[in-house]
């Protein structure tokens, strides 16, 4: 009989199958699986750079996190302008370049 591929336990693993107590015993997989899938980040910017060519009304500014949505802050043709978004991926559609720190701070402080 031949081996064609190697399991690999880790110590904690082994502890809980060995023991017999209720206290003790643990699942196999120590951290749950994410709820959702999240995507590749790479073939996201690749998909966001190209339904960008086209567009000519994108930000100019930066992207911040509310906890519960994003929000996209800064220049559109001229003017400054806030947009709720409800996924990052919307928020990085509307986005063209990002705007330094500094610059940012200080362009929101003259508004």
């Amino acid at each position: 009989m031949r081996l064609c591929h190697m399991v690999q336990y880790n110590k904690k693993t082994l502890l809980s199958f060995t023991q017999k107590s209720d206290n003790n015993m643990k699942s196999f997989r120590s951290q749950p699986l994410p709820q959702a899938p999240r995507p590749l980040s790479c073939a996201n910017a690749m998909w966001t750079k190209q339904q960008q060519q086209g567009q000519t009304n994108l930000v100019w500014g930066r992207i911040q996190d509310t906890g519960i949505n994003y929000i996209v802050e800064g220049y559109q043709q001229g003017e400054w302008v806030t947009i709720p978004c409800r996924k990052l991926l919307d928020a990085k559609l509307l986005l063209g370049t990002v705007m330094n720190r500094l610059d940012f701070d200080l362009a929101k402080i003259g508004q």
